[in-house]
């Protein structure tokens, strides 16, 4: 949407000075794929989550292309990292409490100003342990 908080602040001002309506057309949440992924973590399948590890990256070798131009919204998390982000949040049904993440750049003729890979770890508050009541011990 944006490549920074005051480019987005001024999309909302712009849009609320002129009565309309700001959204992003992300796709990804109608698929049905991804709705059964979404259905897997509301019920806790998989039980409760606590860490997810992604990684995006490029393959790609020109040099000349937006997607290595960080200024134009390239790099590896600008570009595809939102979606792994995305898919952490939904595989969690929560917001991360904590993240941590790791940029690599193997080839710098090439990825001179943006990430050519970003190896991220979400971490999800973690339930409470239920009380056991002392007769069941």
């Amino acid at each position: 949407m944006a490549l920074n908080v005051q480019e987005c602040e001024e999309m909302i001002k712009v849009c609320k000075d002129n009565k309309r309506s700001l959204s992003i057309g992300y796709r990804c949440q109608h698929d049905p794929n991804t709705q059964e992924y979404m259905r897997t973590a509301k019920e806790k399948t998989l039980g409760n989550v606590q860490l997810i590890s992604c990684a995006a990256g490029y393959m790609g070798s020109r040099a000349d292309n937006w997607k290595v131009k960080k200024s134009m919204g390239g790099g590896a998390m600008y570009d595809m990292g939102v979606y792994a982000l995305q898919g952490a949040r939904l595989a969690a049904a929560a917001e991360p409490i904590s993240v941590t993440a790791e940029i690599v750049i193997n080839r710098t003729e090439i990825f001179k100003d943006a990430d050519e890979i970003t190896y991220s770890n979400y971490i999800f508050q973690a339930e409470p342990l239920p009380i056991v009541p002392e007769t069941m011990v």
